[in-house]
């Protein structure tokens, strides 16, 4: 490691283990730590309800959707922003994983114009956003949904596969997706990054909602906090990267659903987000992270 500058993967653990201490987490609690040398200004990044803008046309352009579903819920939440796009004057695209239960397939393939694919494959992601490209026309957004987190017991008596399956689920693939659809709205960006100064596009990760129910466990709720407090870093760098450094007007919103409280999440404030997303407003937000149904 060059002149020492950077921490070794053993401090890197030493200092995660002591930042996970109670009375740390609390001080921490929704705090960026640099992890460069540099201690930058981080400007607020996490909102409840995105700004009410008037609803847009999309004017025959496509939004297209990788589904990652997990269960009925998810794939009723996919019909229902699919048909908010339709009835708005644009073209959904349905992409929808091939590790997704068969019943599901069905279900999103009967409600929207849709087709199987292997959403873990970069190449292959690629190949189906420029088919929708080339079929329906420009592609306004892509909104990734991760699905909910599947039942388990507890995280840390996963086997190395389920658990490598879960951060594939709620990490790699949305990364991917992400990465393949600035592809997209910036053909060759990624050879020449002065290539995205003032362009457009929007990308929407919808991550795991929280568990409903009166009765929700402390644990159940920490579980699919563990892959959200994954997706917030993630979130909040690659949005600075695209404002501050590339100067473009493309935007990552990451959407959490559901309530502390354990109340029904609403697939109408996604719709809204998804409005705010491709309006003009969105570039110059501050907040890129939205828990929709976190109301008072």
């Amino acid at each position: 490691i060059a002149n020492q500058e950077f921490l070794t993967q053993g401090q890197v653990a030493e200092s995660v283990l002591n930042l996970c201490d109670d009375k740390i987490a609390k001080i921490l609690n929704g705090k960026v730590v640099p992890g460069d040398r540099v201690f930058y200004p981080v400007r607020p990044h996490i909102g409840t309800t995105t700004p009410g803008v008037h609803q847009p046309d999309f004017g025959g352009k496509v939004i297209v959707f990788t589904i990652d579903a997990t269960d009925k819920a998810d794939a009723e939440r996919v019909e229902f922003l699919a048909q908010h796009v339709e009835k708005n004057g644009g073209r959904a695209a349905c992409f929808i994983s091939q590790s997704t239960p068969t019943e599901l397939q069905e279900y999103i393939s009967d409600k929207c114009h849709s087709h199987i694919m292997d959403i873990k494959n970069p190449e292959e992601v690629e190949k189906w956003l420029n088919t929708a490209k080339t079929n329906h026309g420009e592609i306004l957004a892509v909104v990734h949904v991760t699905g909910k987190l599947p039942e388990i017991s507890k995280l840390t008596e996963l086997s190395r596969a389920k658990w490598e399956a879960l951060t594939e689920k709620f990490i790699s693939t949305p990364a991917t997706v992400a990465q393949r659809a600035l592809e997209q709205f910036v053909p060759g960006g990624d050879k020449d990054p002065r290539l995205y100064k003032d362009a457009k596009g929007a990308i929407m990760i919808i991550g795991p909602d929280l568990p409903i129910g009166r009765k929700v466990t402390g644990t159940q709720r920490a579980q699919v906090e563990v892959f959200r407090g994954a997706l917030r870093p993630f979130t909040t760098t690659v949005n600075q990267e695209l404002s501050d450094v590339l100067k473009s007007k493309i935007r990552m919103f990451t959407i959490f659903p559901g309530t502390v409280t354990g109340a029904d999440p609403s697939n109408q404030r996604i719709a809204e987000a998804i409005n705010f997303l491709v309006s003009d407003s969105a570039a110059s937000s501050a907040e890129v992270i939205f828990c929709v149904d976190e109301l008072r």
